[in-house]
């Protein structure tokens, strides 16, 4: 199996078990703990990325991503997918609507060894915050 392969496979198992199956403990095998995500606010290491998921699997239990495209070259993996969950819990000082959202969302991240090390997300926040019925936060 060529690298581009293997760091492709460790990407689509955080996305399959992590993600769609929330299983938070497997965090530690497949995120570095110098992790950075250049996020606004930036999650560093693997506790920040469990902490992360953690308030918004409360927020959205039903989160799933569905992966549409990924593609890989040397350590960096680009996944594109479509996400799809339902408002249920508090998000960021904000009151569950109930409302359902699907939206697309891009990923790049970084691999070292078969650690995420760095990670880059680009989601289509309007619609997702108009879907939920909630102002952009500021």
């Amino acid at each position: 199996m060529s690298k581009e392969e293997k760091n492709k496979a460790a990407v689509r198992r955080f996305y399959e078990e992590v993600i769609n199956k929330k299983n938070l403990a497997l965090i530690p095998e497949l995120i570095a703990p110098n992790y950075v995500s250049h996020a606004t606010p930036e999650i560093i290491g693997s506790e920040g990325i469990k902490s992360y998921f953690s308030t918004a699997f409360a927020a959205f239990p039903d989160w799933h991503e569905k992966i549409d495209y990924m593609f890989a070259e040397g350590d960096m993996v680009a996944t594109f997918t479509t996400i799809t969950s339902t408002f249920t819990g508090k998000w960021r000082d904000t009151a569950p609507t109930g409302k359902k959202v699907k939206s697309q969302a891009v990923s790049l991240c970084r691999l070292e060894g078969d650690k995420q090390v760095e990670g880059w997300v680009i989601l289509d926040s309007l619609s997702f915050y108009q879907q939920l019925g909630i102002p952009l936060p500021k």
